[in-house]
Parts: C-alpha cells; sequence; structure tokens
C-alpha cells in the first residue's frame, strides 16, 4: 500500500502529510449539491482532510478546488456580482446573497430593525390586566370536605383555654382605674400629669479667647484701637469690654475654708419649735400654699387636714 508520511505541525507534534486535492475530481457524493449536515462545529478539525463534511446519506462532502490569491482576484475581475458573494462555511463556496438578505444588511449598518414591518412603538396588549374582576370565574362556594383544619391554630386556640381556665386570661376584665391627682391651690378642676417633665435651661455660650484672664497677645488690642473704641457710643459697641492681662491679687490664706467649732455641730436639732397633733395615723402627704400661710396634709387615717401655718 502506499507510505503514510508524517512532518512537525505548528504544535510540535507530528501529523500526517495528506495527498493534495486535485481540482477536477469525482466526490463519492452522489449529488453535485450536496448539503453539509455536519452542525454548528469547528470547522478547523477538517483543516488536514480532504473532506469538509457528509452529507444526509452519510457520504463525504469533498472540499472544493481553492486556486491563490491571483485566481481570486480574477474570478472577482471576471465577475459583475462577485461582491454581492459570501463564503459559506460548511461548504466552502461562494453564495451570492439575495435582495432580501442585502436589505436585511443594509437595514442593521444603518441601526435599524432587520424586519421592516416591525413597529417597536405599538400598543401594549394587556393579557392580564391590572383592573379587579367583578366576577370571578368560578362563584361556587367550597365543599366542607376540602376544610382540614390547622393543627397550629387548634394549639394555638388551646393555649388561650388553658389561661382562661387557670385564671391568667380574665375575659372582659374592666381595667384598675389611675390615680387621679388635682391641685388644691388653683380652681382648675382638670387632673395634673403625675410626672412633669424637665425642661432643661439653654446653655450659655462658652467663653472666647478674649474674655479670658491672660488672653493671647493677639487679642489685645493696640492704643489706636482702644481710643476708637472710648469713643465710640456705648450703642454702637460689638462688646461691652477689651480684652486685657488681669493680675489677681488673692490672698492664700483666704482660700482656706473657715471650719465651725465642732461643739456647735450636732446632727439633729434636741428640742421641737412647732408641732401639729392631729392626725391619728402616719403623715403620707403635705403641701404649703404658694403665700406661705396655709397647709394640708393627708394621713393613713383617712382624713385631710388644713393648717395655719402662723398660728
Amino acid at each position: 500500500g502506499a507510505q503514510v508520511q508524517y512532518e512537525i505541525g505548528a504544535n510540535g507534534y507530528p501529523r500526517q502529510i495528506l495527498p493534495e486535492i486535485d481540482p477536477v475530481y469525482d466526490s463519492d457524493s452522489s449529488t453535485e449539491n450536496a448539503v453539509n449536515t455536519v452542525g454548528n462545529i469547528p470547522m478547523e478539525w477538517y483543516d488536514d482532510y480532504p473532506h469538509i463534511g457528509y452529507d444526509i446519506d452519510g457520504k463525504k462532502v469533498m472540499k472544493p478546488a481553492m486556486g491563490d490569491e491571483l485566481d481570486k482576484f480574477l474570478d472577482n475581475m471576471d465577475d459583475p456580482d462577485s461582491w454581492l458573494c459570501v463564503k459559506d462555511i460548511l461548504s466552502q463556496l461562494n453564495v451570492k446573497l439575495s435582495d432580501e438578505e442585502l436589505e436585511i444588511i443594509r437595514r442593521i449598518q444603518m441601526g435599524a430593525f432587520p424586519d421592516p414591518n416591525y413597529d417597536p412603538y405599538e400598543p401594549t396588549v394587556e393579557w392580564f390586566t391590572s383592573k379587579p374582576e367583578i366576577m370571578p370565574l368560578t362563584a361556587t362556594p367550597e365543599p366542607k370536605r376540602r376544610f382540614v383544619p390547622s393543627k397550629w391554630e387548634a394549639k394555638r386556640i388551646m393555649k388561650i383555654v388553658r389561661a382562661i381556665r387557670q385564671g391568667r386570661i380574665v375575659p372582659g376584665k374592666t381595667p384598675t382605674p389611675k390615680p387621679r391627682y388635682y391641685s388644691l391651690w388653683t380652681d382648675n378642676d382638670k387632673p395634673r400629669e403625675e410626672h412633669v417633665m424637665q425642661i432643661p435651661a439653654p446653655k450659655i455660650k462658652l467663653p472666647e479667647h478674649d474674655e479670658s484672664y491672660n488672653p493671647p497677645a493677639e487679642y489685645l488690642p493696640t492704643d489706636k484701637e482702644r481710643d476708637e473704641w472710648e469713643k465710640m457710643d456705648p450703642d454702637d459697641r460689638e462688646k461691652d469690654y477689651l480684652p486685657k492681662k488681669n493680675k489677681l491679687k488673692i490672698d492664700p490664706e483666704s482660700l482656706l475654708p473657715k471650719l465651725p467649732n465642732p461643739k456647735d455641730l450636732q446632727p439633729f436639732p434636741t428640742s421641737i419649735t412647732l408641732s401639729y397633733d392631729a392626725h391619728k395615723g402616719r403623715v403620707r402627704e403635705f403641701s404649703i400654699d404658694p403665700s406661705g400661710i396655709w397647709l394640708v396634709s393627708g394621713s393613713d387615717d383617712k382624713t385631710v387636714r388644713m393648717w395655719e401655718i402662723t398660728t
């Protein structure tokens, strides 16, 4: 048989040397216009073979004879429709484009839709409307046999029933009224709030450098600025003072606190100056009139007494 020859390919591996394709050959395919049925595969797989694929009967579709670049140029010069042809990868032949295909290419190059009948601004067809339907598809009520009670709802109901039996939940129980407080020294009958929130006083602006006892030199005014400030009307002055360095003359002995005599210090008074004896129980509340004349006291004996402080 014929000897098989090999050579080193571009990838460094040996490959078989195949005979050149004769321009005049007889394909083993029975039809001249055989359709290649290899599908969408890389056509580089057939670079080392004389055929390009297989037809519908499984016969080889041989590669067409390909000339050099000069032959291609001469063929293009002789054929006036060569600019309308493109190369088919499956058949390795030049295929002339139809007028419809040329129109599609022209529309794509212009940035238009390939289909001239396509309208991108056609009205939207609402297959599923957002408006509620007047009647459902069926108005038949669900049969009772489809009702399956939920075990989680049964557990929750039994938990509530158990709490009612144990007395932890009392249905229909009226809430306990909260105590209401009234002011004794005003004519307003509305109860006052139990706890009035305290509104803090606004914070005072922090002193600046020129208000210091020993301000920096850049804050001290010059003689010219001092004269201008003294000649200025007091209402037009930006500040009521001028920064200056102050020297404090304080006797160190005066800083020591004066302690009282220990004999004069007692933990509590030794005699009662005034006593209001009328309650039989412990006094829980008392309130003094803003004028300082009257005093009201409340005791555990369920009595409220009014006293005149001056007498």
